[in-house]
């Protein structure tokens, strides 16, 4: 099975789970912050099905400028934990693992291979620099 199927079987399933008021109310009405944690582990298998989940989100031109460090354990752990602030440290201390979200800010010098017209949308972005 290719990875595009994988992914669309994944959002099929997790589609035919929840209707859409229910995913709504999940993602804007019903979300929250989780202050405290299980010790239950976050596999690579759930991670993968978020990413694959993100992964589909649009992004102007397909430029997926998304960059995810995922942080579990040990001095990188550690390393993030003396970089955050008190109340943040306290959080991602209790966790089983912290997803470090950022963006890639020249993401259009990747276009040329995510977009047919890639070439032309990277000069334009370029001469905005």
């Amino acid at each position: 099975m290719s990875e595009v199927s994988e992914s669309l079987s994944a959002m099929s399933q997790f589609r035919d789970q929840l209707n859409a008021r229910e995913v709504l109310a999940e993602l804007f009405t019903d979300a929250h912050t989780a202050y405290t944690f299980t010790d239950e582990p976050v596999t690579d298998e759930q991670l993968r099905a978020a990413y694959d989940l993100a992964k589909w989100a649009p992004t102007g031109v397909n430029g997926q400028p998304l960059r995810v460090a995922i942080v579990r354990a040990g001095a990188a752990k550690q390393h993030l934990l003396n970089a955050l602030p008190r109340g943040n440290k306290e959080q991602a201390c209790g966790a089983p693992l912290v997803l470090v979200c950022g963006a890639k800010m020249d993401f259009y010098h990747d276009l040329p291979a995510l977009h047919p017209r890639g070439e032309h949308y990277e000069k334009l972005l370029m001469a905005n620099e």
